[in-house]
């Protein structure tokens, strides 16, 4: 009976997020790369991702649905490397960061911190934020609340079949 009732709340909870992801607001893909032009290494990308998103260090971006700046650390880039290198399309999501940012709609509720690098950081709250990249898909942002402000977390491809 137990299996049955986790079964229902997580299709509920995959359906909501369907329902919420068909009002996502929709970008192009602004870099300079599509899939095909993507290392297939996992080590390549991350390269590609540290020459990239380097330059961005110390940027504050305005966040539209958060409606606050949102800065991006040394530690943004280095989250975003580890996760968003482990496939080309969130690679490519990555490589969209400020056009994501700005345009991304907050899933609410905010969530607690749930792991060390988190920890590390002194992240109080985690906002979820998602947003559609045409030909590409939907892109899962994720801000970290700290008492200095918001910094930029970790960005990927979303996949809904990893909903829990």
């Amino acid at each position: 009976m137990r299996f049955i009732k986790k079964a229902v709340k997580t299709i509920s909870k995959n359906l909501i997020n369907a329902i919420k992801n068909i009002k996502l607001p929709s970008i192009t893909n602004n870099s300079s790369y599509t899939l095909a032009m993507l290392p297939d290494t996992i080590a390549d990308r991350r390269d590609l991702l540290e020459q990239q998103l380097s330059q961005l260090i110390g940027i504050q971006q305005y966040c539209f649905d958060l409606k606050d700046s949102v800065c991006i650390k040394k530690s943004s880039v280095k989250e975003i490397m580890f996760r968003a290198s482990t496939s080309k399309e969130s690679t490519l999501a990555a490589l969209n960061l400020i056009d994501v940012i700005i345009h991304a709609k907050f899933i609410p509720p905010p969530t607690p911190p749930h792991g060390k690098t988190q920890a590390s950081l002194h992240i109080d709250s985690m906002f979820e934020l998602r947003c559609k990249i045409k030909r590409l898909g939907v892109v899962k942002l994720t801000i970290g609340q700290t008492e200095k402000g918001k910094i930029v977390y970790c960005i990927t491809k979303f996949y809904f079949e990893k909903i829990k």
